[in-house]
């Protein structure tokens, strides 16, 4: 089987419904699942077509239509969770503040976290800035505001690298993180990473954990 490698190249990944097809709703036995999934034949390296009558590397089993979708997290939710607790680094959210209201119970997962890696004389903090946007960012743009951000969050803990994550608002406005990530690595000399996350960017959260 061929060495399978992360290309660190690309600043975006697929969604994973485009790259293995998953989906968020069944109604069948889970043997049924397996067997419609064709998971084996697929992980083998063939091809099938799925019950939609898609070919390609991905399952392409049908989903239930349903009125509504159960609230669960988001891409972007998960980066924070996961990207937050690397330690040495800093994580710039570029959304309204609200984006952030999860992150009182990251800082306890990060905490322990510390503590089961060995490292409670180190317990501080979760490192993750919010660019907080406000109406007038949303209507003007805001990469000034990101910008000021990393320089705060640099001034501040002086880290190994910053990560920026972008948010269904910075989305719908089209902010350019990449670009203001190249300027302010050069700019610092250390790793400023894009995220690209938005919570409307893949219909499973789950995708987060890719992007991190």
């Amino acid at each position: 089987m061929a060495k399978k490698t992360i290309n660190l190249d690309m600043s975006e990944c697929e969604n994973r419904e485009t790259r293995i097809g998953s989906i968020i709703s069944w109604d069948g036995k889970a043997s049924e699942l397996v067997e419609a999934s064709d998971y084996d034949r697929r992980s083998s390296g063939e091809r099938k077509k799925g019950c939609c009558g898609n070919g390609g590397r991905a399952c392409q089993l049908c989903e239930l239509h349903m009125p509504f979708s159960q609230q669960t997290m988001c891409a972007n939710a998960i980066v924070a969770c996961q990207i937050g607790n690397i330690t040495d680094c800093v994580l710039v959210k570029h959304s309204p503040i609200g984006c952030s209201a999860n992150h009182a119970r990251f800082n306890l997962a990060y905490k322990i976290g510390l503590i089961r890696r060995g490292k409670a004389s180190e317990i501080e903090n979760i490192k993750i800035f919010s660019t907080n946007l406000k109406e007038k960012d949303m209507v003007f743009g805001a990469s000034d505001r990101l910008r000021q951000t990393i320089q705060d969050a640099y001034d501040r803990y002086h880290p190994k690298a910053i990560f920026i994550s972008m948010s269904c608002s910075t989305a719908i406005i089209g902010e350019d993180i990449d670009s203001v990530a190249d300027e302010k690595e050069a700019e610092l000399g250390i790793p400023v990473v894009p995220l690209h996350c938005e919570g409307f960017r893949s219909k499973h959260w789950s995708t987060g954990f890719d992007v991190s």
